[in-house]
């Protein structure tokens, strides 16, 4: 054998002994990990809905807004007639009625 083979199976005997010695906690953080792993992947699912919720009703406020807008078009064209009409009125009432 020679002295890099030697070595070669010396240290893989230290790493394989430190690993069987550490055996519980590597275990512990395993199963640790696979927690975390299924708990984040929950919240990301959760998330993804939630998301899936809001698109939604970013939908929905758009039509909404769209509609307003045109309510308020056609609102303000009615209001736009009244007022001219309440204007005519005035004027026809002011001009009869000289300011002393």
């Amino acid at each position: 054998m020679t002295l890099k083979t030697m070595a070669t199976i010396g240290l893989t005997s230290v790493l394989a002994y430190q690993v069987y010695r550490k055996r519980h906690q590597i275990k512990e953080i395993l199963v640790a990990m696979k927690t975390s792993k299924k708990a984040i992947q929950a919240d990301v699912d959760r998330i993804k809905a939630n998301l899936a919720v809001i698109q939604k009703e970013a939908q929905t406020l758009q039509a909404a807004g769209t509609e307003l807008t045109y309510k308020w078009q056609a609102f303000s064209q009615e209001a736009q007639a009244h007022l001219t009409e309440i204007q005519k009125r005035m004027s026809k009432y002011q001009q009869e009625r000289p300011e002393a």
